[in-house]
Parts: structure tokens; sequence; C-alpha cells
């Protein structure tokens, strides 16, 4: 065929053979890969599905729960009395210790302590 003849067409022949069932392995290897790889997919939807339906009875509670208690919700609007204890002036803005203090911050001194002792004993 190609010349060869004796060991080398032995050798040619080994050499094809072993060519041939390495492809025969790897297509059918290929082929089981692909038919594992479906198989996962089948697998993977079923799970899929049976947590989305878990994950939708789950929301449908929460709507209803949710719709409950929208309805048991009152608006309660109470109007109460404002009452002033410090009368407001429209001409002064300051009390007494207010003036003193704003006083003293623009002479720069400072009120640490109150002009009144208290008695210790």
């Amino acid at each position: 065929m190609f010349g060869l003849t004796g060991v080398w067409l032995r050798i040619a022949e080994f050499v094809v053979l072993i060519a041939f069932l390495i492809g025969a392995y790897m297509w059918v290897g290929h082929n089981a890969v692909e038919d594992y790889k479906d198989e996962q997919k089948i697998v993977q939807a079923k799970a899929d599905s049976v947590q989305r339906a878990k994950y939708e009875a789950v929301a449908q509670e929460l709507e209803e729960l949710k719709l409950k208690r929208a309805q048991n919700a009152k608006i309660i609007q109470k109007e109460t009395e404002r009452i002033v204890e410090r009368p407001v002036y429209i001409n002064s803005c300051w009390d007494d210790d207010g003036l003193r203090n704003a006083n003293a911050a623009i002479r720069g001194t400072h009120l640490s302590e109150p002009k009144t002792e208290v008695p210790t004993h």
C-alpha cells in the first residue's frame, strides 16, 4: 500500500487501531457526558419548579396577611389643646437668663458659675 512491509506495516496497523479505539472512546464518552448534562438539566428544572411553587405559596400567604392587616388598621385622629407654658412677647425675645448670657458673650466674659451661692451646710 504505502510501501510498508513487515514490522512497519504491523506498527502502522497498530497505530491506526489505537487511534480508532481512542476516537470511539472519546465519541462514546462525549455522548455520555451530554446525556448526563441533559439528565441534570431535567432534574434541575424539576427542582426549580418545586421551589417556585413553594415561593408562590409563601408569597400568596404574605399577600393575604397584608390584606388582613390593612382591613384591621384604623386611622385615629385626635385634636389636642395647645398649652403655652411661657408667654411669648413680640417685642422681647430674651428672658432674663438668656439676656444675661448674651451680654456676657458679647463682652467676652464667661458665666460658668451662678451669681448666688448655694449654702453648703
